[in-house]
C-alpha cells in the first residue's frame, strides 16, 4: 500500500492484512513490524519522517498513523452523493455492481444515534435502495420492484433475486423477438398493448455472439438512433469482418485502365453513374461553383493548392558505379515537385531532351510504373542522377537517385 488511496482501498487493505496475519500466524508482538513492511516506499518514508519510532508502536497506533498519511480525506457528503449516483454498467453482472455499491456504502458513515443512546446502522437499507434504483435492465427492475415485501428482505436476497432473473434472461434472449416475428408472419397484425413488448425491454435484450460466444446487446443507439433489426454479431466481430473485407484486393475496373495517360498528378477518375437524374424543368437556374474552403466558419472561394516545388540541379552521376562507359558532363537546373508520398523520381522526356540530355544517356529498364489511378506509365529509360539543392540558410544538400524518364508526363 502506498500514499494517495481512497477509503475503499484502505478497507480492502485492512481485510487483506487480517487474512495475511491469520494465515501467517503473526502474533501481536511482531505484527507492527510486519505491517510496516506492507507500506510502499513513499508511505514508509512519510511514516519515518513523522515518527522515527513508527515501527515500534502498537498495532492500533501504527494503523491510525498509516491511515492518516495514506488515505485522501473526502467529505462524507461527497461520498454519499457518489453512492446515490451509482448505476449498473452495460454488460456488468449484478453481483459485481452490488460489490461496488457495498464498498462505497461502507465509507459513507450510514449510522446515527437514537434517542435511546443506541447507535443505529442503516447501511443495508441504503445499499438496497441504490441496488433497486441502479439496475440497468428495465424489465428486471420492474419485476424486482413488484416483488412482495421487497423493502423488507435482506440485501443478499435482493442480489440473488436479480441474479436469477439475469440468468433467465441470458438463457432465452430472443424469446420476445421470435414471438413477435412469428405473430406478424401469421397475419396477426399489430400486437395489442397487453402483449406487445415495450421498446425499453427490447433494447435491453442480450444474446451470445455466434462467433466469439460473448454476450452482446441486440440493440444499440447510434448517430441515427436505435437500430430496428437486432444485431447478428457483437461489435468486435463486426469490426473484424469489416477489416477483412477492406483488406481484400479490389479488382481493377476497365474504366480505370482506359484512362488517358495524363500527368502523374491525376489521382482520381470520374465514373458514369447508372442512376438517371431527372432533368430540371428550368435550365436558367444552373449555378457554376468554384472551389470553396471553410475558414473562420464561413465558405470562401479559394484556389486549389498545387504540390510544393523546389529548384534543384541535376546531372549525371560521375561515380564509377553509376553507369559503365562515358558519362556526359551535362547538368541542368529544373523545378521539381516535392512529393513525400512518391516512390520514385520521374522526369518527362521532352524536358529531359530540352535541357541538353540525349536518348543515348538513358539505360533500358524493365520496371513498370503506374499512376495513382493505376494507369500504366511508359518508361523510355532511366539514368543515375546526382541531385543538389541549396536551402534558405545557404546549406547545400546532395543525394543520388535513379531517375526514370517517361513520355507520358509533362514535368519532373
Amino acid at each position: 500500500m502506498d500514499a494517495g488511496i481512497s477509503t475503499e482501498d484502505w478497507n480492502v487493505f485492512l481485510r487483506r492484512w487480517e487474512v495475511f496475519r491469520a494465515g501467517s500466524g503473526i502474533d501481536a508482538a511482531s505484527a507492527p513490524a510486519q505491517l510496516f513492511q506492507c507500506a510502499g516506499g513513499a508511505l514508509g518514508d512519510r511514516l519515518l519522517k513523522s515518527d522515527p519510532d513508527a515501527a515500534s508502536r502498537t498495532l492500533p497506533e501504527l494503523l491510525q498513523a498509516m491511515r492518516a498519511l495514506a488515505v485522501i480525506p473526502v467529505a462524507v457528503s461527497v461520498l454519499r452523493t457518489e453512492l446515490l449516483q451509482l448505476n449498473q454498467g452495460r454488460g456488468e453482472q449484478f453481483r459485481s455492481f452490488a460489490a461496488r455499491v457495498r464498498g462505497k456504502a461502507e465509507t459513507c458513515s450510514c449510522h446515527m444515534s437514537c434517542s435511546c443512546s443506541r447507535n443505529v446502522d442503516y447501511t443495508d437499507n441504503v445499499i438496497r435502495d441504490v441496488l433497486l434504483c441502479g439496475m440497468s435492465e428495465l424489465d428486471i427492475r420492474r419485476e424486482t420492484l413488484g416483488t412482495k415485501d421487497i423493502l423488507e428482505i435482506s440485501v443478499n436476497d435482493v442480489i440473488a433475486l436479480a441474479e436469477n432473473k439475469e440468468i433467465a434472461r441470458n438463457a432465452f434472449p430472443l424469446s420476445a423477438v421470435s414471438a413477435a416475428s412469428s405473430f406478424k408472419r401469421q397475419g396477426g397484425g399489430a400486437l395489442s398493448p397487453s402483449t406487445a413488448t415495450s421498446p425499453n425491454m427490447e433494447r435491453s435484450r442480450q444474446a451470445p455472439c455466434p462467433v466469439c460466444k460473448k454476450l452482446y446487446h441486440l440493440f444499440s443507439e447510434g448517430a441515427r438512433g436505435w437500430n430496428k433489426k437486432p444485431h447478428q454479431v457483437c461489435i468486435e466481430c463486426h469490426r473484424a469482418r469489416r477489416r477483412e473485407q477492406r483488406a481484400a484486393p479490389a479488382a481493377s475496373s476497365p474504366a480505370a485502365q482506359a484512362v488517358e495517360l495524363n500527368p502523374v498528378s491525376q489521382i482520381a477518375t470520374l465514373r458514369a453513374s447508372k442512376r438517371r437524374r431527372r432533368r430540371s424543368r428550368s435550365t436558367n437556374n444552373a449555378v457554376t461553383l468554384d472551389h470553396h474552403i471553410l475558414p473562420a466558419g464561413e465558405w470562401r472561394r479559394a484556389r486549389l493548392r498545387s504540390h510544393p516545388t523546389i529548384p534543384i540541379r541535376i546531372s549525371m552521376d560521375q561515380s564509377p558505379h553509376a553507369k559503365p562507359g562515358r558519362v556526359p558532363d551535362t547538368s541542368a537546373t529544373v523545378l521539381a515537385v516535392a512529393d513525400t508520398g512518391a516512390q520514385s523520381d520521374l522526369w518527362s522526356l521532352s524536358d529531359f531532351l530540352a535541357h541538353g540530355f540525349s536518348r543515348n544517356d538513358l539505360s533500358p529498364v524493365t520496371l513498370g510504373l503506374a499512376a495513382a489511378n493505376r494507369s500504366p506509365i511508359t518508361i523510355e529509360g532511366a539514368f543515375f542522377a546526382k541531385i543538389e539543392t541549396t536551402s534558405r540558410c545557404g546549406e547545400v544538400a546532395m543525394c543520388r537517385s535513379m531517375v526514370y524518364v517517361s513520355s507520358a508526363v509533362q514535368t519532373m
